[in-house]
């Protein structure tokens, strides 16, 4: 999935006087420039040379993050609404690594996010996408969510967690049982 309204990759790198690197893209000549060393230098500085080598293969870079977070997402999905099965049909549980990766990929949606953002005029209600989910979850697993979720979680966030206070709240919310059974 490529949302994003960058200058399609490949980009290239191409040196123009030995100070600077030209960043050239499909359709577009050289639209930024990165300096690999000031002209009173003898040598490239290495962080120059690293900073054009990154940013040269950011378009891959992003097509990577957000196929394997969109894959990633999928399997959660499936684990939360609980219709996940391996190869032998048996119900497939989210266990510590899962858990791990899940917080990664929350930190991957949090950093892609505000150039989604700047791309698109979203409706500020809650995605369609997001609702289910939420639809989807038990009391038990969104008090886990309630008391565990790391700041910024985008569960919890308008508008976001505005439906889930609502959701979680019409389900009966925290009780001692189920806060004893979640534990701390």
């Amino acid at each position: 999935m490529n949302d994003s309204q960058h200058t399609p990759g490949p980009w290239t790198l191409e040196d123009q006087d030995g100070c600077f690197v030209d960043v050239s893209g499909k359709d577009w000549g050289g639209f930024a420039q990165v300096c690999v060393k000031m002209e009173d230098d003898d040598a490239n500085k290495p962080e120059g040379e690293a900073n054009a080598k990154l940013i040269g293969i950011s378009p891959a870079m992003w097509d990577l993050i957000a196929e394997t977070g969109d894959a990633i997402a999928d399997v959660f999905e499936q684990l939360l609404r609980g219709n996940w099965v391996d190869d032998h049909g048996h119900r497939v549980n989210q266990n510590s690594a899962m858990a791990i990766l899940k917080d990664r990929l929350n930190d991957a949606i949090a950093l892609r996010a505000p150039l989604i953002d700047m791309e698109d005029d979203a409706p500020v209600g809650i995605a369609e996408d997001m609702k289910a989910r939420i639809d989807a979850m038990s009391r038990i697993q969104m008090a886990r969510i309630w008391r565990f979720a790391k700041t910024g979680d985008p569960l919890l966030q308008p508008p976001n967690g505005d439906y889930f206070a609502k959701r979680f709240k019409s389900l009966g919310g925290f009780s001692p049982e189920i806060s004893k059974q979640i534990g701390w």
